[in-house]
């Protein structure tokens, strides 16, 4: 289908998503549509998330306005690009006044927060007599997600789409949720992982602005259980512990290729990340080495019911279960994440088990 004579706008600002602005940009143009990138101001460079620059100067050939400059002026005005990687963070009160308000805060962002699961959830623990994979915790039972008074499921089943957003009685509990700290985010890590870590490296990831919002028996088994798909024999090779820079070569040595094995390093490898670094732009008390990709899928591995009598484990590759039932596969000679097939979702959904599955 061709475009010609067609106008199109694209807007930009800073942080746009490259692939967002130059994908239609240039498909548009191969449909000889007349397109022009639009910010909102004259004059001033718009950076991308990967750092790429525009400005009405040195991009003219393709076109870049603005509301308010006029093509004149474009032509003759010089910019210069400012001289640095990163965008400036801008901390205008020390570490220890931000630690001390956030700790100050602290109750009532928790409390806030404890107040929205209960209206939107039923928390109680009422456990099955079904463990998790490991055996090391028992599965809840029952419907978590509350309705609004007076309504029932059936009546809400007899209900149209149309009257239920009509009459705003769509249940909450399916809505997103927030952050506990929802300005802030980031990671947030529950009560027995910062312990093991903290014994395990000394690496602290207890924050001072919020916990961990969830009551301990809706949470996955800790540690997660690890269950090898090429040798299914051995059942779980965690030993009832969490994996560690620390201890995952002793665990995992000659059940893992030696490619596997440097992978699952790289995977146990403190980074720094925002809320837990050495600057003052950090939400720990201590300067910290940071977290590990792996640290934050021992907490999000969702328990799947699974009978302790199920022994069959198909799935290849690595699998790694979040609470929200998505699953990332690793390719063991790559180490690169990527989706798989809905098949294998919908048969990890419902048969197998949590956790950490090398191959």
């Amino acid at each position: 289908m061709s475009l010609e004579s067609i106008k199109v706008a694209i807007l930009v600002e800073d942080m746009y998503e490259d692939l967002e602005l130059w994908y239609p940009f240039y498909r548009l143009r191969e449909e000889k549509a007349d397109v022009s990138l639009v910010g909102p101001q004259a004059g001033k460079i718009y950076t991308s998330k990967h750092g790429y620059r525009l400005s009405g100067v040195c991009l003219a050939a393709v076109m870049l306005i603005t509301v308010s400059l006029d093509a004149e002026s474009a032509s003759t005005k010089e910019t210069k690009l400012p001289d640095q990687t990163y965008m400036p963070v801008v901390i205008e009160t020390s570490f220890a006044s931000t630690m001390a308000k956030d700790k100050a805060a602290k109750p009532e962002v928790m409390d806030r927060q404890r107040r929205l699961l209960e209206k939107r959830y039923d928390l109680r623990d009422d456990s099955s007599d079904v463990s998790m994979s490991a055996g090391r915790k028992p599965v809840q039972q029952g419907v978590r997600v509350r309705l609004p008074e007076a309504m029932t499921w059936r009546k809400l089943a007899t209900m149209t789409p149309e009257e239920i957003k009509q009459k705003g009685l769509f249940p909450e509990g399916f809505r997103p949720l927030p952050h506990a700290h929802h300005a802030t985010g980031g990671q947030v890590f529950p009560e027995d992982q910062i312990g093991a870590m903290a014994d395990l490296e000394q690496r602290d990831l207890r924050r001072f602005d919020v916990d961990f919002d969830l009551p301990d028996h809706l949470t996955p088994q800790f540690p997660p259980p690890i269950f090898l798909t090429t040798r299914p024999d051995l059942g779980d090779v965690s030993q009832g512990k969490v994996l560690s820079i620390k201890n995952y070569y002793q665990l995992l040595k000659g059940k893992l290729t030696p490619v596997q094995m440097e992978g699952l390093r790289l995977l146990l490898t403190p980074f720094p990340q925002q809320q837990f670094n050495q600057t003052e732009d950090r939400k720990v008390a201590d300067p910290s080495l940071g977290v590990t990709c792996l640290d934050c899928h021992v907490i999000r591995s969702a328990p799947k019911i699974r009978s302790k009598a199920s022994t069959s484990m198909p799935l290849s590759g690595s699998s790694i279960s979040t609470s929200f039932g998505c699953i990332a596969r690793i390719d063991a000679n790559s180490m690169r994440f990527r989706s798989p097939p809905e098949s294998v979702l919908s048969t990890a959904r419902s048969r197998y088990t949590s956790g950490f599955m090398p191959t």
